[in-house]
């Protein structure tokens, strides 16, 4: 008796934007860089035959925040006619900055805080009067000396492990979870605190984002890659992790080392509340990586 093996079904793909076409035998859903959107990655939208014309419509989403970076693209959304939606998402590449200017500058910006919240003095309102600490200050604030869920970085923890040898970045595999705001990031030398699920940790799955096609703990990211440009050390993905189906709100992900006790790498922010419904959602990594380490 003999078995015959099927082939997956030819599925058609269309995109609204552009004149791109594709057929595939493939559960995921294609992704091309759209010359209607001028280059974003956006995906492709399925129709029943070729030369169909797809019923949806890419929209682009600018970032919530405040960010003076050029490049202010959030995401690009699908709209479909049936009412379910696809989120592309541009996180922030994360950047650690190490330079001697930088040291102990987290120190004193936040002593000086400090100094202020005790006297009632808002700390998004705080002036510092001594120039030399107001320029201290904005290095700090730049390189993410204080955190908060608005923006993206490297974990320093991961860097000591980096340091000592206790992980190999270049070998290790690595996992991305999605988190919602009730998560407040922060730099630590706590390995437990710095890992996702970990005792105690920031990254518990308590503040993960939940929903339906969500799993918690996230999906692989792969191939990973790690390159150098003058003091510019770059790790970063040429995949775009995806989930299918899912209906989910996000702010940001999670990017950890699944080979050395899920030690958390870097956070990503997506420049602000992303909520997708019965869809796909697919991560563009920034085209300066994941993250940066500058010397």
């Amino acid at each position: 008796m003999t078995t015959a093996l099927l082939d997956a079904p030819v599925r058609h793909w269309a995109c609204p934007s552009c004149q791109h076409q594709d057929r595939t035998q493939d559960a995921r859903t294609p992704m091309h860089d759209c010359g209607g959107l001028r280059g974003l990655l956006a995906p492709l939208v399925e129709v029943p035959s070729p030369g169909s014309k797809p019923d949806a419509i890419h929209r682009v989403l600018e970032r919530e925040d405040n960010c003076a970076d050029a490049d202010r693209i959030m995401s690009v959304r699908t709209d479909h006619g049936d009412g379910h939606n696809d989120l592309t998402l541009f996180p922030e590449t994360a950047r650690m900055v190490i330079r001697a200017e930088d040291v102990h500058l987290g120190t004193v910006m936040n002593a000086h805080v400090a100094r202020a919240q005790a006297k009632g003095i808002d700390q998004a309102r705080y002036l510092f009067k001594d120039p030399s600490v107001a320029r201290m200050a904005r290095i700090a604030q730049r390189v993410g000396a204080t955190m908060a869920w608005s923006t993206s970085n490297m974990n320093a923890y991961y860097a000591y492990a980096m340091g000592t040898n206790a992980v190999k970045p270049s070998s290790d595999s690595f996992k991305v979870a999605l988190f919602g705001t009730s998560v407040t990031p922060a730099q630590s030398t706590t390995a437990a605190v710095t890992q996702y699920a970990g005792a105690g940790s920031t990254w518990s799955t308590g503040n993960e984002s939940s929903g339906t096609g969500y799993t918690a703990g996230g999906v692989s990211v792969t191939p990973v890659s790690w390159a150098q440009s003058t003091n510019v050390i770059t790790f970063s993905s040429s995949g775009s992790p995806q989930w299918t189906t899912v209906s989910v709100t996000t702010y940001g992900c999670l990017v950890y080392d699944t080979t050395v006790s899920n030690q958390a790498i870097s956070w990503n922010y997506f420049g602000g509340q992303q909520t997708i419904t019965a869809g796909t959602l697919t991560i563009g990594w920034n085209a300066s990586g994941i993250l940066t380490i500058t010397c």
